[in-house]
């Protein structure tokens, strides 16, 4: 069987190798021994980016450049290249598969001539809305259309979701059969053995993830200044892209309440030993976002022996539940800081949910995912 895949994410190739985010790299890769072939449909940047850091290794995969991801101006001309490169492409595959969701959904999949499409929804629809005012409307219309596209294209594809309750959440919109297919970013390879956390003199808090107000970095900074008054030596880590304008405002934060020598920006940490080594600082790590489908991160804390602390929203509860993490509420930073404060009281309980969460980590696998892909695929296809 030969694949098309497609993605919002963007490539880099040079000298017949392709560069992109480690998640994608590492999810194809696993897909590769599964495939005859593997063809990739993504936008190409012209210089390689910090964040594709990831080399895809597989022999069997191919790249077919959509170009550059263009300009609101070049639209007519984008969409017009892009059709092209999928007439030319789609005969030579057999099923076309799209991770959204993408800006170039609708487009790709009407373009490809493939007998069997498949959808994959990695987020909340109904979580993942954004807040409209006049400074966004342009996103908070995208954000509308592409949902829109994404109804049309569900009610003639195989709908894919990774996590039991996002594909509850297609069904409910689409009212077809959406099958649960886990996206976790860890390999066999990296597990390591479980270590039991440990009750250190100084807390280490690491926010793994990109960083801007969804992600609920503000709460998590504002948590910090009660956490201070009874671990002054505190220390958040902060690891992940952010945009100038969000880390301006963070600072202003920091500085009002001397939070400075408290603080430290990791910026981009790649995939592999060196974000591993990262978790492995930590005592915690806490994603308190406002909506998720399910983050690589908790497998990434799961795998690394770090207690996890996150919120109740998108896929999460339907995968993970209070025995393996700790939920904290939506957009509270007393919720933060009372959970902290009382798991610090009760390293037995932190060494049981890290231990669960390390094991059914080891069961949500790149390969075991990559497997059931393929058999669902095949089902689907005869």
């Amino acid at each position: 069987m030969k694949i098309l895949i497609h993605h919002h994410t963007v490539a880099h190739f040079s000298n017949g190798s392709i560069w992109i985010q480690s998640f994608i790299a590492n999810w194809i890769n696993s897909l590769s021994p599964h495939f005859e072939q593997i063809g990739l449909l993504l936008h190409e940047s012209e210089n390689k980016r910090q964040i594709q850091d990831t080399q895809v290794f597989a022999h069997n995969v191919v790249f077919h450049s959509l170009g550059s991801e263009g300009k609101t101006w070049d639209r007519i001309q984008r969409i017009q290249r892009i059709k092209k490169q999928c007439r030319i492409v789609s005969p030579h595959y057999d099923v076309l598969l799209i991770r959204g969701l993408t800006p170039r959904q609708f487009t790709i999949w009407e373009a490809c001539n493939i007998g069997l499409k498949a959808y994959l929804l990695v987020g909340s629809i109904k979580e993942s809305k954004p807040r409209f005012n006049l400074a966004n409307w342009y996103v908070y219309f995208m954000d509308f259309i592409r949902k829109r596209e994404l109804f049309l294209i569900a009610r003639k594809s195989l709908c894919i979701a990774n996590s039991s309750a996002i594909a509850l959440e297609l069904e409910s919109i689409t009212k077809r059969k959406t099958y649960f297919l886990p996206t976790s970013s860890i390999s066999v390879n990296d597990l390591q053995g479980f270590i039991p956390p440990q009750l250190n003199e100084s807390l280490k808090i690491l926010f793994c993830g990109r960083v801007n107000r969804d992600k609920g970095i503000f709460e998590l900074v504002e948590s910090l200044v009660d956490l201070k008054r009874v671990y002054p030596n505190i220390e958040l880590l902060i690891a992940g892209q952010i945009a100038s304008e969000v880390k301006l405002e963070l600072e202003k934060i920091i500085f009002e309440n001397n939070l400075k020598e408290n603080i430290q920006w990791l910026g981009f940490v790649s995939y592999g030993k060196d974000l591993f080594a990262t978790f492995k600082r930590a005592d915690y790590c806490i994603l308190p976002s406002y909506h998720e489908g399910f983050p690589h991160t908790i497998w990434e804390a799961g795998i690394c022996s770090v207690s996890m602390v996150t919120t109740q929203v998108g896929g999460i509860p339907s995968i993970v539940d209070e025995t393996q993490v700790t939920f904290v509420e939506t957009k509270n930073s007393k919720s933060i800081t009372n959970t902290i404060l009382t798991l610090q009281n009760n390293l037995d309980l932190r060494i049981e949910k890290a231990r669960k969460l390390y094991e059914l980590a080891t069961e949500f696998t790149l390969e075991n995912s990559a497997s059931k892909l393929k058999e669902l695929l095949n089902k689907h296809q005869q």
